[in-house]
């Protein structure tokens, strides 16, 4: 997932599916794993993690079953954060101040 995203803590469907399966994987669980915890079909799971249109009820059992949730906060972004939009994956590349003002520009190695 993009720096962007992690930031302003919002998922689309699709980032949050593939949030999900990563959780998963993380954990060495199967789809079929969670489906049994939470009873439901196997593509269940394998639709939340297409980023398909599921049931909150069924999200948050499957998320439950990961030992996860949801938490709702606000999209702004901190500024101490904002840094981290510019950054390249391979942080390759940071800020840094210009000589006269506040104005920033992305500086890459």
């Amino acid at each position: 997932m993009n720096n962007i995203t992690n930031i302003l803590g919002y998922f689309s469907q699709r980032e949050l599916g593939a949030a999900f399966r990563a959780e998963r994987k993380l954990q060495k669980r199967t789809q079929q794993w969670v489906a049994d915890q939470c009873k439901f079909r196997r593509q269940t799971i394998a639709d939340i993690e297409k980023g398909k249109n599921v049931e909150v009820f069924t999200l948050m059992a499957a998320l439950n079953a990961l030992g996860k949730g949801l938490l709702i906060t606000d999209r702004h972004i901190a500024l101490d954060q904002l840094g981290d939009l510019f950054k390249e994956d391979n942080d390759d590349c940071d800020l840094a101040h210009k000589p006269l003002g506040r104005k920033k520009r992305l500086m890459c190695h």
